[in-house]
């Protein structure tokens, strides 16, 4: 299948969930019903829209995690490869899955199947588990009636997607224990061992260096307005979390991800990985070029990248070629340009870009490498300051003590 367009392929039965696509309004029979590529279909109930409103918060209240559905996805296909039928397939699911939550979503999507859904369009109905992504390859597999091998190649990108962001955590994990260490040695040292110092250096008429004297006022503020800190530190949290969670915001902490110089790198390999990722496994599972460009846009995960993706996408349906309008429109490497380019030249384009993949895999390994030897140095200088300050503030009073002869 060649990348270029126009393309415009349109099927009723398209795996993508209509709340993906579009808001639906409630009906008095207190059931939502699908529109767009759901058309058709059984309707949603409340419950389900529900779960799709819920997934906007899924970054601060993960249900299921990427490792227990990589292990579903095993069992799924392991049994599918057997031979088992889809009713015992779904049985068994349901008995095995480890996890309230998850198993429960099975149960449902079992459910709808004996009402008579096609597989992808039970999954698609639990879009805060199952991504476009995934119910696209179920639907993959069931128009080529060879599920198996669709699963196998969800397995890999889901399995990829795991070992990149697991690389990215292992980044921060340093940082952050090193930050919240920090902070945790900051309050033991005002609440329990600064009063101490407080109550020898109040009995002394000296006068107090800087240091100590900014101390001072850290433990008065923290003891005698801790109601107001502690409102003030919530109050803060609260309104980062509402404002980050904004899609100008968002998509302004996306945009300063791809400038930042350790982090921009990272970042833009993460995205090309997961790309190439997907972009071959759809090619290879003949999901058209257009709705693949589509899902590519809801699974990147950065805003900037899926904004400049869409408009490629609308490029692309209206007869441009696919690597000269990624050319002009999204910021990737010139290699992965020059791979698509040859992939598409020599018809290999699912194996060229899961070369790609790997080899973006890769680097996001060594940009996670070299920016812990980079970070590593910086943590340890603000930890001999902060140290150092509080070493300064407690002992200079000491010292001048000592030299006064008090």
């Amino acid at each position: 299948m060649s990348l270029t367009g126009p393309i415009n392929h349109k099927r009723k039965d398209d795996p993508t969930p209509a709340i993906h696509r579009k808001r639906l309004k409630k009906r008095p029979d207190d059931r939502i019903r699908g529109t767009g590529w759901m058309r058709g279909s059984s309707s949603l109930t409340r419950e389900e829209w529900c779960h799709s409103i819920g997934r906007s918060l899924s970054f601060l209240f993960p249900q299921v995690g990427r490792r227990d559905l990589i292990v579903l996805t095993r069992q799924f296909h392991t049994l599918v490869r057997s031979g088992v039928s889809p009713g015992e397939t779904m049985d068994v699911l349901v008995r095995q899955t480890g996890g309230e939550y998850l198993r429960k979503a099975v149960d449902r999507v079992r459910k709808r199947m004996e009402e008579g859904r096609r597989l992808h369009m039970a999954f698609a109905a639990e879009p805060r588990i199952f991504s476009p992504l995934y119910c696209s390859i179920l639907f993959a597999g069931e128009e080529s009636d060879d599920l198996a091998p669709a699963l196998h190649r969800l397995i890999d990108i889901l399995e990829q997607e795991h070992r990149i962001i697991s690389n990215i955590r292992a980044a921060f994990r340093y940082p952050i224990f090193i930050l919240v260490t920090l902070v945790l040695a900051f309050f033991f040292l005002m609440l329990y061992v600064m009063p101490g110092f407080i109550n020898v250096f109040s009995s002394r008429n000296i006068e107090m260096p800087l240091p100590t004297r900014i101390c001072f006022l850290l433990y008065d503020g923290l003891t005698g307005y801790w109601p107001l800190v502690l409102a003030g530190a919530l109050l803060s949290l609260g309104g980062a979390l509402i404002a980050f969670s904004h899609p100008r915001s968002r998509f302004f902490l996306d945009r300063l991800a791809l400038g930042l110089p350790i982090l921009g790198p990272l970042t833009t390999y993460a995205v090309c990985a997961r790309f190439a990722a997907i972009l071959s496994l759809l090619h290879t599972s003949g999901v058209p070029v257009i709705r693949s460009l589509d899902i590519l846009a809801s699974v990147l995960g950065n805003r900037v990248i899926a904004r400049d993706l869409r408009l490629a996408r609308n490029m692309v349906a209206q007869g441009g070629a696919i690597t000269d309008t990624l050319k002009r429109h999204v910021a990737f490497p010139p290699l992965l340009y020059h791979m698509i380019a040859v992939g598409e030249r020599t018809g290999q384009l699912g194996e060229v870009l899961k070369d790609a993949a790997d080899h973006y895999d890769t680097e996001v390994e060594y940009a996670v490498r070299r920016m812990g030897e980079m970070i590593g140095p910086v943590l340890i200088l603000i930890m001999a300051m902060v140290v150092g300050f509080f070493a300064l503030a407690m002992y200079l009073p000491m010292w001048e003590m000592g030299q006064l002869g008090v």
